[in-house]
């Protein structure tokens, strides 16, 4: 089966991160508690298996974001980041996906980006409510001829910091750009991509166990709020 969500529906989901966006696709469960990455993805009559997205294809503009659904605690979704550069989400799931792109049998969710053809542009500034987190992006494109047109965005974001670490959780961005030249049967379409940008992983946290009940908290740390993160590890975080 083949889905598609354009710019009015990819805006319904909210995302705060890729994984968030395959909620909306039917057959497609994603768990993205991690953080900004190493998300579990699966689809509708394949195992999880050991969590990531093993049966999956992630591509960007038709090329694979990784030959692999995934590595150890560094899935595809860790290394493509959602902002105004986006202009919708292409899937197709089942056995045709395992005929169009390497470790895809469940299926391939294809990130398309905006070219330029329709000229205009955006900005957005967010923040945190109850945290400290700061957002802002860009985009805009345009002809440069009647044959040749253009487009350029990015994203910059400090801060991530839903649970108290004591730090950004969240540093760093993405510029990306792409220059098109059309001719009569056919373009020539020349992409690039800077991306820098740090999000925490959030792992399994502590949980207490009174008799047969699962509480939230044990001797003072909660699992709902509080992080096994802290700035004296930092440097050990993932993609």
């Amino acid at each position: 089966s083949v889905s598609s969500l354009n710019q009015d529906e990819l805006m319904k989901t909210a995302p705060r991160s890729t994984a968030e966006i395959f909620r909306a696709l039917p057959g497609i469960r994603a768990e993205s508690s991690a953080g900004g990455g190493n998300s579990n993805i699966a689809v509708r009559g394949m195992p999880l298996s050991t969590g990531g997205a093993k049966y999956v294809s992630l591509q960007e503009d038709g090329l694979p974001i990784l030959l692999f659904g995934d590595f150890d605690f560094a899935p595809a979704d860790g290394f493509y980041k959602v902002d105004g550069t986006l202009d919708r989400v292409e899937s197709v799931r089942g056995g045709t996906a395992s005929t169009l792109t390497t470790n895809g049998p469940g299926g391939i969710i294809n990130f398309i980006s905006k070219t330029g053809s329709t000229e205009g542009g955006s900005i957005a500034l967010s923040t945190g409510l109850d945290h400290d987190d700061y957002r802002a992006e860009f985009e805009y494109g345009g002809a440069l001829t009647d044959t040749v047109y253009f487009h350029v965005g990015g994203h910059w974001q400090q801060g991530g910091d839903y649970r108290d670490l004591g730090f950004d959780a969240v540093s760093g961005g993405q510029i990306r750009a792409s220059l098109t030249k059309e001719f009569e049967n056919g373009f020539i379409r020349v992409n690039s991509k800077w991306l820098d940008k740090a999000d925490a992983t959030y792992m399994p946290q502590a949980a207490g166990l009174s008799g047969d009940e699962v509480t939230d908290s044990i001797a003072g740390f909660s699992a709902t709020n509080d992080s096994l993160h802290s700035p004296y590890i930092r440097n050990g975080r993932d993609v």
